[in-house]
């Protein structure tokens, strides 16, 4: 295992966040997505993953690049083995007064499935290659929204023609978390999910629909200024103990409030009248 690069100096710490800074943050995000991003381009929906769309690297780079947070290399480690390329990258966020903004981390292997097997150019090539170097696969596609399944016939790649794609997929991957945790919209964009191959999708997005539960879910920050989502739960209210007595307001017999010495009738027809006058 070999470290590539390593960069170990002291790197100064970025000053807190005021809560104004933070709503500024979050409506340049909003303004962004809504105002320059482009589905399929920027992000994308993946078929069956729900509806929270997978932020891609132009995405990444769009939103990095609005808050001019430059983006360099702390550590990319080689682990690679006989036989297999992988490699770990860790990037971190610069601003422009050098202060680091965040981190992010990815990892690429040519053993997953995606970069060890190739499609067969033609059946030629799949009869002639040796029995260990090749496979028939099933494969889902997506038609008019519809999953179709068919076989395809593959050969094994060689790890040396691809190993820059590789190194390149781990940036990528560590540069798009980086986005995501640096910026703080997790709650916006998934991630990765354009990587993981299909047969396991579902597998991944139950295990992070149970984490967000366990979790007691993500909040987005525009939800929470709103009142729509409460940072704290909300206290019942206990029903007021009523005592038989002479109402204030009415001054008739009935059961009355122990604490405000007021009927039900009063007390309705009070919060009424501040209804309509709360309301203009």
């Amino acid at each position: 295992m070999e470290s590539l690069i390593k960069v170990g100096e002291q790197l100064p710490v970025v000053k807190e966040w005021t809560v104004k800074e933070l709503m500024s943050r979050r409506d340049k995000v909003l303004a962004v997505m809504s105002g320059l991003m482009v589905n399929e381009v920027h992000y994308g929906v993946i078929p069956g993953c729900g509806k929270k769309p997978t932020l891609l690297k132009p995405g990444a780079e769009m939103l990095l690049m609005t808050f001019r947070l430059a983006v360099k290399p702390i550590e990319i480690t080689d682990l690679s083995t006989e036989g297999i390329v992988r490699y770990r990258v860790i990037l971190g966020a610069y601003a422009s007064t050098g202060e680091l903004a965040g981190t992010g981390v990815g990892e690429c292997s040519s053993a997953e499935d995606k970069y060890q097997w190739r499609a067969a150019l033609c059946k030629e090539e799949f009869d002639a290659t040796p029995p260990d170097q090749k496979r028939e696969k099933w494969k889902k596609d997506w038609v008019n929204s519809r999953p179709v399944y068919k076989t395809v016939q593959q050969i094994k790649t060689n790890p040396a023609d691809i190993a820059n794609t590789i190194l390149k997929m781990g940036k990528k991957r560590s540069m798009i978390d980086l986005t995501l945790t640096t910026l703080g919209v997790s709650d916006k964009f998934r991630q990765d999910i354009d990587d993981i191959p299909e047969e396991l999708l579902q597998t991944v997005i139950e295990a992070e629909s149970q984490e967000v539960k366990r979790e007691a879910g993500e909040v987005s920050i525009e939800k929470v200024m709103s009142g729509e989502v409460k940072t704290e739960p909300e206290k019942p209210v206990p029903e007021p103990k009523m005592i038989k007595g002479r109402c204030l307001r009415c001054s008739t017999e009935k059961m009355i409030g122990e604490n405000n010495k007021l009927c039900a009738d009063c007390l309705k027809d009070l919060a009424s009248k501040k209804g309509k006058t709360d309301n203009g």
